[in-house]
């Protein structure tokens, strides 16, 4: 008998394992062109080169360590933690970029993302207790939907990367509730940190607003909590904990962005039409405003197909007593995305709520909405499968010696579910396709030669040259991203690239570097780096990384050192070697002395190493959760022993 266990079981195990494998495989064929390893192939997506430069953070970890806490790269630079665009403290987005580089990792973490979206919604399926069939499939759906492969239409691969995390949130939940031990809540509790450092906002709201349906599993009848509930206290407990290197930077300094906001609803679409986006493939009628849409496939790509819409709605009729509960979670769940997702909180009451005019573009927590959907649609196909049907197919022979065919006729829905995987693939597929990097962007940074620090900027909305002229080492101003400081300026660059027949204000034309691209300079523009004296500037040489910079200065009188470097708490000045004191204002600016002197100033935040303390106790905490139960057995044995 324990043998006949022992073999079911590694059946099992090996059916299961090959279930994963072909989610896993369905993701890296359709995102298969992204996988090369090579960075001179790029996603056409627009906005490729501008939403990952923040993972040069691992880089500049590699050369000089701590240096890489300020980014130093745009707009006078800022604190690298306090961005949200990259998700640089996401395990993928750090492994990625650490063995594979900035464009290699980025275009793997769209594909790994992809794989964690199918392999999410598959542990979803298998924790509600689904068969083989409607787990595997609904696992390849997730993981090959538009609903994360039409993102790149301009490249919002943090898009991509926290729908894929907040969606391993969903099972996550249901294995504390079977489980109830502190194993499940350490799980749910690293996955809810993942999904907090996994960028962008948009999800990460659409999922605290789909809260409330979480509440429909936690709570029992007359409103008793259920009893695996202080499990998930110790889950959110481990999981803000683990989050706190981004949390205490960004809680420190929320109140001094500026993010643009809309009250004008062009990121939206009402509800009513913006559950068609789940049943239409036609890329060319995503980019027109039809049916009150932006015109833009990156935020209406949606396409999942009429299969699992209809085996959705499937629920309504084919369901058990004891699964209700579930139901009522998904659909509340979708539901709520949905409704978030429509824009209808920010028409209503944008004017009154300004933080709501921040989520300018709530379309992008639609895909959020799979994850659910999904997962009524798997009940649906189960329920299907597992009715006696009185539709079969019955052939008998005459012959004896023949075996009479006897088919269960519902098994032609295979046929439909595979007609549905090969369509939506055929879909994403057209986002997931690369490009060569122009060469005349590296002819004209090839062009620019600079012996000292200065900030430099490119033509207006031509993104490509932002991630590679970072990756050079050159500084931007105004570059680009999403937000910016309150009350601060931008340094104005000293050269400017400008395209076609444009002449930026004050330029001195340098020549033309390439047909069509002119380089200008700006006297009138301060160094980056100069001593100020009275009405009288000494030019300085600036180098250095990120947040350890040096400044080489020779000049005939004493006066103010000033570098256009914004100035936040947590730097640090020397002169010479001895520390100096920095002027309150908004560049690094120290007293200068006559004479030829060098300046170092560091970068050394309170509110990382808060963070990473935080995260340490976090560690901690998960360890000794993991780690208590066995401690507590032993004792019990041995009291049991001595008695």
């Amino acid at each position: 008998m324990k043998e006949r266990i022992r073999q079911i079981w590694k059946r099992e195990t090996l059916f299961l394992a090959l279930e994963l494998l072909l989610i896993i495989a369905a993701a890296a064929w359709l995102g298969r062109d992204y996988l090369k390893l090579d960075d001179t192939q790029m996603s056409p997506g627009a906005e490729f080169f501008w939403v990952i430069q923040t993972h040069h953070f691992w880089d500049w970890v590699k050369e000089c360590g701590t240096c890489a806490l300020w980014n130093g790269s745009e707009r006078g630079g800022f604190p690298a933690l306090v961005d949200l665009q990259g998700a640089v403290l996401h395990p993928v987005v750090i492994l990625t970029t650490w063995f594979l580089g900035v464009v290699n990792g980025a275009k793997w973490t769209v594909v790994i993302s992809m794989a964690l979206a199918g392999l999410a919604q598959w542990w979803l399926a298998r924790e509600l207790g689904l068969g083989r069939v409607p787990r595997l499939w609904s696992g390849i759906l997730a993981a090959i939907g538009a609903h994360l492969a039409g993102r790149m239409e301009l490249a919002w691969i943090g898009i991509i990367l926290s729908t894929a995390s907040a969606a391993l949130v969903f099972p996550a939940v249901y294995y504390v509730l079977r489980k109830n031990s502190n194993g499940s809540a350490v799980v749910l509790g690293v996955i809810l940190a993942m999904a907090v450092v996994s960028g962008q906002g948009y999800v990460q709201i659409g999922l605290l607003f789909a809260a409330p349906a979480f509440f429909i599993l936690l709570i029992k009848g007359r409103g008793a909590l259920v009893p695996s509930f202080p499990k998930f206290m110790l889950a959110g407990a481990i999981a803000v904990l683990l989050a706190a290197p981004l949390l205490v930077p960004f809680g420190h300094f929320s109140s001094q962005f500026d993010k643009p906001s809309d009250t004008s609803g062009k990121g939206s679409q009402p509800l009513g039409y913006l559950v068609l986006n789940f049943v239409i493939a036609d890329k060319e009628f995503l980019r027109t405003p039809a049916l009150d849409k932006p015109t833009s496939a990156a935020h209406t790509a949606q396409f999942i197909g009429w299969v699992p819409v209809l085996l959705a709605a499937l629920v309504l009729t084919l369901n058990r007593r004891e699964d209700r509960r579930n139901l009522w979670f998904l659909a509340a769940a979708t539901g709520l995305v949905l409704f978030l997702a429509s824009g209808w909180l920010l028409e209503k009451y944008g004017a009154n709520y300004q933080f709501l005019t921040r989520v300018r573009n709530p379309l992008l927590i639609m895909p959020l909405a799979v994850t659910p959907l999904l997962g009524l649609a798997a009940y649906g196909l189960d329920q299907f499968l597992k009715r006696s049907w009185p539709f079969r197919l019955s052939l008998q022979s005459e012959d004896p010696r023949t075996t009479d065919l006897n088919f269960d006729l519902k098994w032609l829905i295979l046929i439909a579910l595979l007609v549905n995987l090969r369509n939506v693939s055929a879909f994403s597929r057209s986002f997931l396709s690369v490009t060569t990097y122009p060469e005349h962007y590296t002819q004209v940074m090839d062009s620019i030669e600079l012996d000292s620090h200065q900030w430099i900027t490119f033509p207006e909305n031509q993104w490509t040259f932002i991630e590679p002229g970072i990756r050079r080492g050159f500084k931007l101003s105004p570059g680009i991203l999403p937000w910016a400081w309150k009350g601060r300026e931008w340094p104005k660059p000293i050269l400017e690239v400008s395209a076609g027949d444009r002449v930026p204000e004050g330029g001195i034309s340098q020549g033309e570097i390439i047909p069509n691209y002119t380089l200008y300079s700006f006297e009138d523009n301060r160094e980056y780096a100069y001593v100020e004296a009275g009405e009288d500037i000494y030019p300085c040489k600036g180098s250095g990384t990120g947040g350890k910079l040096t400044v080489t200065c020779d000049s005939p009188t004493a006066g103010t050192l000033v570098v256009k470097e914004n100035y936040f708490t947590g730097w640090s000045a020397a002169v010479d070697g001895q520390p100096s004191r920095l002027v309150d204002d908004q560049w690094l600016s120290v007293v200068a002395p006559a004479g030829a002197h060098t300046f170092t100033f560091e970068y050394r935040p309170w509110d990382v190493w808060a963070g990473v303390g935080l995260a340490g106790l976090g560690v901690a905490l998960a360890v000794f959760s993991l780690i208590a139960p066995a401690v507590t057995r032993r004792r019990e044995r041995r009291a049991a022993l001595s008695q």
